[in-house]
């Protein structure tokens, strides 16, 4: 048996487990979480700008950017982040 292949198996499940254990975007109360649980976590007390661009959400603060690519979600999710969004009290940059 090949043992990259075994590799390569293990990494596939390792990665749907991660996928399903930690959704791409998760909204709290007062923070946005993005890219499941390694990635950037973004409060929305200091969220100043948010631009569509290319089809994505770029969140802006002070201090950091984060993107959330809307490709990563189903549909009702997607329509759930942007009703979300939309409620807000944030500048939207066109």
């Amino acid at each position: 048996m090949d043992y990259r292949w075994l590799f390569i198996s293990l990494l596939s499940l390792g990665l749907f487990y991660y996928q399903n254990k930690y959704p791409y975007v998760k909204i709290e109360k007062d923070a946005l979480q993005i890219g499941g649980g390694f990635g950037k976590t973004v409060r929305i007390d200091e969220l100043l700008s948010i631009k569509k661009f290319a089809g994505d959400y770029i969140l802006k603060t002070a201090t950091k950017e984060a993107v959330i690519n809307p490709q990563a979600l189903d549909r009702q999710q997607l329509q759930l982040l942007d009703a979300a969004l939309k409620k807000l009290d944030v500048l939207w940059v066109a």
